[in-house]
């Protein structure tokens, strides 16, 4: 937790906002949760520079 007020200290002397975008777990994968929580189903696709 004091890493946390470190950085958001040091944004605000900055004069730029910080915001946390995620956490990371013991549990092995990415899971994806809506501003909720609740949890989101999406199938991730990279761009396919070929697809007509």
């Amino acid at each position: 937790m004091a890493a946390r007020a470190a950085i958001i200290a040091a944004g605000g002397g900055a004069a730029t906002p910080v915001t946390r975008v995620g956490s990371i777990t013991s549990e092995p994968g990415l899971r994806l949760v809506d501003a909720g929580g609740q949890p989101l189903e999406l199938r991730l696709h990279g761009f396919d520079h070929f697809a007509s």
